[in-house]
């Protein structure tokens, strides 16, 4: 499963002589209620410290497009909770990654499903679509497939397994 997390530190003890990795850690933030909870848990970490800047140094499962290293959007990691309820988060993560998308309903709007090989999506749009189950089974056997997949896939993309409907007006 793909958890966001992303590996914190304060400024003052990066900039220290110390070893800065000692007071480094991973944290989960959709562990969390709110951005306002997520940011006391971190300052919590650093309490020896009077205003801790917090900063993060990697991450892992968050889109760059919305983490740097000071700043979280905080919209992705919500309507990645809303994934995580509906059990998809590898997907929706996916979606942000490759469209830059944090929208969990436009995700769901897009979002097809999960298909090993394509053909198993380009058979059920062919079905669906064009009802070539009721086609004679000659005629079924003589279907350029090729030219129908690419026909198929001018309003779809194919991310890893997932197939995303991008013929929308928000693209």
């Amino acid at each position: 499963m793909s958890v966001p997390a992303i590996y914190i530190n304060s400024a003052k003890n990066l900039q220290s002589a110390n070893d800065p990795d000692s007071s480094a850690c991973w944290v989960y933030p959709a562990q969390f209620h709110c951005k306002s909870d997520f940011i006391s848990y971190c300052k919590s970490i650093y309490n020896d410290e009077e205003n801790p800047l917090i900063t993060f140094i990697d991450f892992k499962f968050i889109p760059e497009k919305f983490i740097s290293k000071f700043k979280l959007d905080w919209r992705y990691i919500s309507n990645y909770q809303n994934a995580v309820d509906e059990d998809n988060e590898e997907p929706f993560f996916i979606f942000a990654r490759k469209f830059n998308q944090f929208n969990y309903y436009f995700f769901k709007e897009c979002f097809c499903g999960e298909y090993e090989k394509l053909h198993y999506f380009i058979e059920e749009v062919a079905e669906n679509k064009y009802e070539i189950s009721s086609l004679p089974k000659d005629i079924r056997n003589s279907l350029d497939w090729i030219k129908l997949t690419n026909i198929i896939m001018r309003e779809y993309r194919r991310e890893e397994d997932c197939i995303f409907f991008t013929n929308h007006d928000l693209f």
